[in-house]
């Protein structure tokens, strides 16, 4: 029993063994410069991991909080976008090519709980 992981086997892991929740299927970006041959602007996701360390957030749903919270997300264009889940909740939240490289980058305490329907560009 204790090998069953709900995870991957509700599509909540990337091939790559990263935790996501999103299914983007036709991707609503455009590429920026800068983006070296990525989906986003490196220099944007750069600085939101720069700024998770700075105020000691530890999963990126806080980070995504406090952005919104603080009419933040004009700095962050490449990447925002309206996130809507299974469970009809729809917040501003990052692309999922975004989440996988800030996970790279600062190893987040993040946790899926709902599974993510659709993107859209803001």
């Amino acid at each position: 029993m204790g090998d069953y992981d709900y995870g991957r086997e509700n599509g909540l892991w990337g091939d790559d063994g990263i935790p996501y929740g999103i299914d983007d299927y036709e991707p609503t970006y455009r590429r920026s410069r800068g983006s070296y041959g990525k989906n986003f602007n490196q220099g944007e996701v750069e600085s939101y991991v720069k700024l998770m360390k700075e105020y000691g957030f530890k999963n990126i749903v806080s980070m995504n909080n406090y952005i919104t919270k603080h009419n933040l997300w004009r700095r962050f264009g490449s990447i925002c976008r309206e996130n809507t889940f299974v469970s009809g909740f729809t917040s501003m939240g990052i692309s999922k090519d975004a989440y996988k490289e800030i996970m790279s980058l600062y190893k987040t305490n993040d946790v899926v709980i709902s599974h993510l329907l659709s993107q859209k560009r803001v």
